[in-house]
């Protein structure tokens, strides 16, 4: 084999407690759901959830809309470590606004 699933179980549970990470450091995550490399994002309301998906789109992170202010990600099974890290580092930003 290639070792893809053993990529995809390592990079998701890095994802996953980095998406808790953060989830712990601010407030407006209300929740996260993961299962393997798709996860979602709930922000705690519409004007959050409006800054986030604006900050995605301008640094040109593709990502899928939920009900009740969700955020999904979808990312293709080659994602690496550092395409995770990106990903925290433009939530992380977004989200850091509105806790100021």
């Amino acid at each position: 084999e290639n070792g893809l699933l053993e990529h995809i179980k390592e990079v998701s549970e890095y994802l996953q407690k980095k998406l808790n990470d953060l989830q712990n450091t601010y407030s407006e995550i209300k929740n996260i759901s993961c299962k393997g490399l798709a996860c979602s994002i709930e922000l705690k309301n519409e004007e959050t959830y409006q800054i986030v998906m604006k900050a995605c789109k301008e640094n040109y992170l593709i990502v899928g809309r939920g009900a009740n202010h969700k955020i999904v990600l979808r990312p293709p099974y080659v994602m690496k470590k550092e395409h995770v890290d990106k990903v925290i580092d433009v939530l992380e930003k977004a989200i850091g606004k509105m806790e100021r």
